[in-house]
């Protein structure tokens, strides 16, 4: 009989299709990069330097540094297995949230040059045009955290970052605080995510629509 090709998928997301063959989905693990440390373990592959430097920096970023609260004493644990493994934690943090180039803070200060507030200042926006952010000469990957700058505001419980994309659509992200469910509210535009940080996209409406709309929404 001949081989065949099987589609497999690891993940952590709620709003995952279950589209592969094989599905690896635990809703609870805040990093795809936990669930593939313990993967590894159990397969007993021995972790090399450079397998725990990838590793440990999609736990990182998929953690905000440990920062969110899907972060358990396990994610802790595991953080530390990468470590002993050889995992160059200071220099995978500080580059990942300690150096920034020029055009992100380029990009940064458009945003901050943006913000509005709405609903007694419950829900921070910021927007950024297809013009803005290609003056600002910053890459699609240096918009990476854009969407949680409004969420550090005192008094904001919902942060909403739109950016027009290269088609016109408005691609929107959103964070939350523990009493509200971003998933949710970009599960009405057809998005999804996490509880605490979700996406979706609009279209056929402008930027200032698609805030709106977002903000009716939460």
């Amino acid at each position: 009989m001949a081989d065949r090709h099987f589609s497999l998928c690891i993940d952590h997301h709620p709003s995952n299709t279950l589209y592969a063959d094989e599905v690896l989905l635990s809703e609870q693990a805040p990093a795809t990069a936990e669930l593939m440390t313990e993967l590894i373990g159990l397969l007993g592959v021995p972790l090399t330097p450079l397998m725990a430097d990838c590793l440990f920096t999609g736990l990182v970023t998929d953690t905000g540094c440990f920062r969110y609260s899907s972060v358990t004493a396990h994610t802790l644990r595991t953080a530390a297995r990468l470590m002993d493994a050889g995992a160059q934690a200071y220099e995978i943090n500080r580059r990942m949230f300690e150096t920034k180039t020029r055009s992100r803070l380029m990009i940064e200060k458009a945003a901050l040059d943006s913000l509005q507030f709405c609903c007694g200042g419950k829900i921070a926006v910021i927007s950024l045009t297809r013009k803005e952010i290609e003056r600002s000469g910053a890459m699609e990957w240096e918009l990476d955290g854009i969407a949680a700058m409004s969420k550090t505001i005192e008094g904001v419980e919902i942060g909403l970052f739109v950016k027009e994309r290269e088609d016109g659509a408005v691609k929107a992200s959103v964070r939350t605080s523990l009493q509200y469910d971003a998933s949710k509210i970009c599960s009405r535009f057809g998005g999804g995510g996490h509880a605490r940080a979700a996406g979706c996209e609009l279209r056929d409406v402008d930027m200032k629509t698609a805030a709106e709309l977002l903000c009716s929404a939460a």
